[in-house]
């Protein structure tokens, strides 16, 4: 390997790229140089020179110096890079002593064992995540909701949300509360046209099973979220056991629901 491309490669390393390194090897070659000599000569387009020169000044390889009226550059040594990678090692020790914290603040944190994974989510984006991760079921859904999805992730969302669900062949079963079937008629009379296809829909009565938050199941995947008192979280668990019991535990409750007088957001429901 010749001495330019160990320069090249070494400075590659050092997270400048193949145009910084072209510029590097030219000013070596010959210095000064203007930026238009330095754009023919390195065969870098003359405002990516411009560009790329402001990197290069502050880490040192390059030097500007001013002759009538006019900045000329020119290569400084790679030995000036040492204070700039000092700066990257401490710039990571920095990142990583973070990490924990900002860990903390992330919309996903994933547990993994040799049977179960689980994946927790915060936030309204959480969530979100969790309605688009629902459309890659293979396998009939079953759904506890104990309130309409619209209500967390908002009206947009749910809107592109309901065009990609109607797009696809997935089928669900529906359980929710009178309250979740008021809110989402009301909805669905102020913005017509989104009601969903392939939902079997059933309302159960609060003396039967209280819904005190929202759950999903499918494959092999039991999603659990809820936003209320100001949290707002969710949990993915995938267990072909776990996600079983809950499918049992649906369709138990499926024979214990009754049909709903109207569901508007509902394309298959005929009164």
């Amino acid at each position: 390997m010749e001495n330019g491309q160990k320069v090249t490669r070494y400075l590659e390393r050092a997270g400048f790229d193949q145009d910084s390194a072209a510029i590097y090897l030219a000013l070596q070659k010959k210095s000064p140089q203007s930026i238009s000599e330095l754009s023919r000569s390195s065969e870098v387009e003359r405002t990516r020179v411009y560009r790329l020169l402001g990197k290069l000044k502050t880490t040192g390889l390059v030097k500007e110096q001013v002759a009538h009226k006019r900045s000329l550059y020119r290569a400084g040594p790679l030995g000036d890079l040492e204070t700039y990678l000092l700066d990257i090692e401490d710039e990571a020790r920095s990142l990583r002593l973070e990490l924990p914290e900002v860990e903390k603040l992330s919309a996903v944190r994933e547990l993994v064992s040799e049977a179960t994974q689980v994946k927790m989510y915060k936030g309204r984006e959480g969530i979100k995540q969790m309605q688009w991760n629902l459309l890659k079921s293979t396998s009939m859904i079953y759904s506890i909701m104990h309130k309409p999805m619209f209500d967390i992730t908002g009206d947009e969302f749910f809107m592109r949300w309901a065009e990609r669900w109607n797009k696809s062949e997935l089928v669900v079963r529906l359980l929710y509360d009178r309250a979740f079937l008021e809110e989402s008629n009301k909805w669905h009379k102020k913005n017509p046209g989104y009601a969903v296809r392939g939902h079997d829909s059933r309302m159960l009565s609060r003396a039967v099973y209280k819904i005190e938050y929202c759950l999903d199941v499918y494959d092999d995947t039991v999603a659990f979220y809820n936003w209320s008192g100001g949290e707002i979280f969710g949990m993915e668990v995938v267990n072909r056991e776990i996600a079983n019991s809950h499918r049992y535990l649906a369709e138990s409750l499926w024979v214990m629901s009754v049909g709903p007088d109207q569901d508007i957001g509902n394309k298959n429901h005929t009164p």
